[in-house]
């Protein structure tokens, strides 16, 4: 798995979560863009980060 192995190569143990095949970079990316707006950040810093945009009629 490729986040454990860069842990690893950086010598941090990983947590046990991280050495479960089935966590992909995918999953902590979703983690992060769902407590940006936890940590405050409205739709648009949300849409930056992400990749995505919104329609013309969100723009008002």
């Amino acid at each position: 798995m490729l986040i454990a192995r860069r842990l690893k190569a950086a010598g941090v143990t990983p947590l046990a979560s991280l050495e479960d095949p089935a966590m992909k970079d995918r999953h902590l990316r979703d983690i992060c863009l769902s407590w940006l707006p936890l940590a405050g950040a409205d739709k648009w810093e949300v849409a930056g980060f992400s990749g995505h945009a919104f329609g013309q009629k969100d723009r008002c």
